[in-house]
């Protein structure tokens, strides 16, 4: 049994059983334990590496990935990654495109899921200016999951000279005391100061951002490689007190 086994025309529940069983065949379990450690919210992981789980996207994708999607369980990390994974590949117009992101967000429970599917997700390029009413969307949930599935949309897909402004704008909005959802929030910050230095330093210089977020984003700016020495020290001069 190898990934390219599950180039499928028809999935039934004995074929995905056959994968959950692959998945755990490929699954280290020192991998598993540092994996819990860095994702400390997050139960049932296997331990299966990232490039083993993008391989195996790529095979199902060539597939009947429709039916996959449809009978995906959804019963572990590697389940729920492996599916954001697939949907990241395929090539859909908008309107399909639209109902596999909404229908997967929910299932978005922890950073790491959140990141890698986001991440791969590049059709958002394709279709940004349908697409970003759903972004601000995930902006106004309840859901801080959500709420960072929609700061890191906006980092993969919107950090652009059309873009950039309306980003910082609208993320300022997006208030939640989160953890993850503030590093997100601070590393679209610091990614838009890399591309747009002389934009974002405006901003920053009238911003409302709180200490957490704006000290964090600062700090991300001056570790960065693509921010050169003399902007790295005009921007401390925005760090705050807590």
């Amino acid at each position: 049994m190898n990934a390219e086994s599950f180039i499928l025309d028809n999935w039934s529940e004995k074929e995905y059983s056959r994968l959950v069983k692959y998945l755990r065949k490929e699954a280290e379990d020192e991998y598993r334990q540092f994996s819990e450690k860095l994702i400390p919210d997050c139960k049932n992981i296997l331990g299966v590496r990232m490039p083993k789980l993008r391989a195996l996207a790529k095979y199902i994708s060539k597939g009947n990935w429709r039916e996959y999607i449809k009978i995906c369980k959804n019963n572990t990390f590697e389940e729920i990654v492996l599916k954001g994974a697939v949907i990241s590949l395929v090539q859909v117009n908008f309107e399909e495109f639209l109902k596999l992101v909404k229908e997967y967000v929910p299932l978005v429970d922890n950073w790491a899921i959140c990141d890698y599917f986001c991440s791969g997700l590049k059709q958002i390029k394709k279709y940004k200016k349908e697409f970003l009413p759903e972004i601000i969307g995930f902006l106004e949930s309840e859901n801080p999951w959500i709420k960072r599935v929609g700061l890191v949309l906006l980092k993969v897909g919107y950090v652009d000279e059309e873009y950039a402004s309306e980003v910082l704008t609208l993320a300022e909005k997006t208030i939640c005391e989160n953890y993850y959802v503030q590093m997100a929030h601070a590393w679209l910050v610091a990614e838009c100061y890399t591309k747009f230095p002389q934009i974002t330093h405006s901003y920053l210089e009238k911003c409302k951002l709180n200490g957490e977020i704006l000290n964090k984003a600062v700090q991300k700016i001056r570790d960065s490689y693509r921010v050169n020495n003399e902007r790295k020290e005009k921007v401390v001069t925005f760090r705050r007190k807590n």
